[in-house]
């Protein structure tokens, strides 16, 4: 689907300090026995591809946070990128912990930070340069496919202490229904901003659609 460089650094000059959080830190459960992450698309593990195309966007740094459990796994897929990993404490993982953990890994003087999910492998380089290009300090940004919206989604950096709180599975969606005059739902052309691989039936619908 997507053409990396050769470079695995990336493809453009980074005009905003914004850095980005990859969540990869859940434990596939829907998919036991088998790691979800460690699935092939495009012939390489997901969490890899996912990450291979935040290396393409204008961001500065990013965050693999990965589970204590099934740590090594996970960051040998990640060789070679120039990405940062970060492995959770040996705790019950839940979206809001690791985004919690992710945001404390963020640098001081970032405006804004962009949230993935490693399980969406349809999202683009295109698509999260449109998120960034509007993405403010004080604002929350968000592509919207349809009426629908998606991920990931650009957190500026007043929102970080809310994120920091985070403690339950909701993940992010509390800070956003408390800011929604601070909500810039950005319409896209791509519904790869909604597709996520939480099962077996997903994974195999998303590889028929290729």
């Amino acid at each position: 689907m997507f053409d990396f460089p050769t470079n695995p650094k990336g493809l453009y000059s980074v005009t905003k300090p914004i850095d980005a959080i990859l969540l990869a830190a859940g434990l596939s459960s829907r998919m036991a026995p088998q790691d979800k992450l460690q699935l092939l698309i495009d012939g390489i593990p997901m969490l890899q591809h996912v990450a291979m195309v935040l290396t393409q966007c204008e961001l500065r740094k990013i965050h693999v946070i990965l589970p204590h459990e099934a740590f090594e796994k996970r960051r040998d897929c990640l060789e070679g990128l120039d990405v940062s990993v970060h492995q959770m404490p040996n705790c019950p993982i839940s979206m809001g912990l690791s985004l919690s953990h992710g945001i404390k890994q963020v640098d001081d003087d970032c405006e804004a930070c962009m949230v993935a999910l490693a399980d969406m492998p349809a999202i683009s380089n295109n698509l999260i340069n449109s998120l960034l290009a509007g993405a403010k300090p004080d604002t929350i940004v968000a592509p919207q496919f349809q009426g629908r919206r998606g991920h990931p989604i650009v957190f500026g950096k007043s929102f970080f202490p809310d994120l920091m709180k985070l403690s339950k599975d909701q993940g992010a969606r509390s800070v956003i229904k408390c800011n929604q005059s601070r909500l810039n739902l950005v319409e896209v052309g791509e519904a790869g901003c909604l597709i996520d691989l939480d099962t077996a039936d997903d994974y195999q619908s998303y590889q028929d659609s290729l």
